[in-house]
């Protein structure tokens, strides 16, 4: 398409809600972040319009700075904060209501101003608009595990998921697996709205040599050492299955977990009772939590650990094994959900409750080298073929098609 061309398609508003990004980022926070960055590059590509809850800014300005995290608050207080509304509007249902309603308020003012042609929910749940909607579903989880949600969490997506998918003109699924269970549980009228758009990896993630001076200065702050530690990276909750995790390290030989802390990486999520008494258990073991690590950090443990652990019960993608790929560091991971799909054959997939599986493959990884460098040779290789890029380019191809129609 001529530039010409592109710009007369894109004449009016797209809009985006970037409520996302204003806590700590987690996984939909990460997919808003990249996908906006790389949908208004180059300069000649649309512009967006970011929807921030009081405020608006166009996404160009938004990430003109390579460093988006200076923009947003400190980690930790964000971390609180965020914490803090997660309780008020746990325990609190009708204050989620009015914060939503005030929202979508706000929202509805702010499209009929910059006359939006188009709307781009990158959450699962879309406010109401009288244009082409595009909503983004990442996974069902509150569905398939309720039990690993808040309760609050799950009668609002109950309630208004439906609602929302039939306003969606498309539904992004960021896997295979998703758009399987969009069908099986919402029937087969939905197949035809449904867009696979697969996540990419963020450029950051690369691999960094053990010399490196940034790394060995993370290393250094951490007591850490170059390709002698496991990594676990999530937020702590129970559908990642960290009880498995625990478990299966904790069966590893004396003198491998010697050479070979445990390192979990990841903010508190919800529902870590049973994961803190667990982890008291095995207080002797090497084991370290790290909390929420900086985005500028978090490659630099990806490149320099032996390989991810990831036995989570469920993932609409699971983006920190193709970040750990990226990075040149082997995976171990749970054969279920769309982990297969991500990592195809680059690493080792183990049934997500079969404990001693998982301990075997550690034990494999840490012991054959030449078999952990063809996973990290493979991987590498994957992590090219998911990029940002090409996720905006199929995007991009989304929003041509629903503003060309008459």
């Amino acid at each position: 398409m001529s530039q010409a061309s592109e710009r007369a398609v894109y004449e009016s508003a797209i809009v985006w809600n970037g409520i996302p990004l204003l806590t700590p980022l987690t996984g939909v926070g990460h997919y808003t972040a990249h996908l906006l960055r790389a949908l208004t590059q180059p300069q000649t590509g649309p512009d967006i319009q970011v929807f921030l809850a009081r405020r608006w800014k166009s996404a160009r300005a938004l990430f003109n700075d390579d460093d988006f995290s200076t923009s947003l608050p400190a980690a930790e207080a964000a971390v609180a904060r965020a914490r803090l509304w997660r309780r008020v509007l746990g325990r609190v249902p009708m204050v989620r209501r009015l914060v939503r309603a005030r929202q979508a308020i706000a929202f509805r003012e702010g499209c009929l101003q910059q006359r939006a042609a188009l709307y781009h929910e990158p959450n699962f749940i879309a406010y109401p608009f009288d244009g082409p909607t595009v909503v983004t579903v990442h996974d069902l989880s509150f569905i398939r595990y309720p039990q690993t949600h808040p309760a609050e969490r799950v009668r609002f997506m109950t309630e208004h998921l439906p609602r929302s998918l039939q306003q969606a003109s498309t539904v992004i699924v960021v896997s295979d697996f998703v758009r399987e269970e969009l069908i099986h549980h919402f029937g087969d009228s939905i197949a035809s709205k449904i867009s696979v758009v697969l996540n990419g990896v963020s450029s950051d993630f690369v691999p960094c040599p053990a010399a490196d001076p940034a790394l060995q200065q993370a290393l250094l702050k951490r007591g850490l050492h170059y390709k002698k530690f496991l990594l676990s990276v999530g937020t702590l909750e129970p559908r990642k299955n960290l009880s498995t995790l625990l478990h299966a390290y904790a069966a590893l030989p004396a003198t491998l977990k010697a050479q070979h802390p445990l390192v979990i990486v990841g903010p508190s999520g919800w529902h870590t009772a049973a994961f803190e008494k667990l982890l008291h258990r095995y207080r002797h073991e090497s084991i370290h939590l790290l909390g929420y690590v900086d985005q500028k950090e978090l490659p630099l443990l990806y490149a320099a650990a032996t390989g991810l652990i990831y036995p989570s019960f469920y993932e609409g993608f699971g983006l920190p094994v193709a970040e750990a790929m990226a990075c040149g560091t082997p995976v171990i991971a749970a054969d279920a959900s769309a982990l297969p799909q991500v990592l195809v054959d680059c690493g080792q997939l183990i049934a997500p409750d079969d404990e001693k599986g998982f301990t075997s493959a550690m034990v494999k990884l840490i012991s054959d080298q030449p078999f952990a460098q063809l996973c990290a040779e493979r991987g590498v290789r994957r992590a090219e073929e998911l990029s940002w890029d090409r996720a905006a380019g199929q995007i991009h191809g989304i929003y041509r098609a629903l503003l060309s129609k008459p």
